[in-house]
């Protein structure tokens, strides 16, 4: 299964993310473009490495289906927010869970991303 997500700012500037899979839905792109028809730029997925070195996406819970949001910052419109479905657990290879975690979480609630379009992915 295939969902497409979007926020669009005043501006005309618009965030488009996909989500994939079936049973285990997992965040698979994200885009951004000043006008949303032309300029698309590709943001990359976002993650991060815990202590133990192991990397994990916005959807380590794979809920991509229920659990992703997309916004875009009302004052710059570069900036984009991503949300998915929980920390990393213990038993998903995190070695233990330590809080706070490498985003800085301290319990298993939402997981959340900063992007910049106007940085490299």
């Amino acid at each position: 299964a295939v969902q497409a997500r979007w926020a669009v700012a005043s501006d005309g500037a618009v965030v488009l993310g996909v989500v994939r899979g079936a049973g285990n839905e997992r965040l698979a792109e994200v885009w951004w473009s000043a006008n949303g028809t032309s300029g698309w730029t590709a943001l990359g997925v976002p993650s991060v490495t815990e202590a133990n070195g192991q990397s994990f996406g916005i959807h380590p819970g794979g809920q991509g289906d229920i659990h992703f949001s997309l916004a875009i910052d009302p004052t710059d419109s570069s900036i984009v927010y991503v949300g998915g479905d929980r920390q990393p657990h213990a038993n998903e290879g995190t070695g233990g869970q330590q809080w706070p975690n490498a985003l800085g979480a301290r319990n298993f609630t939402g997981r959340l991303f900063r992007g910049d379009a106007d940085l490299p992915a």
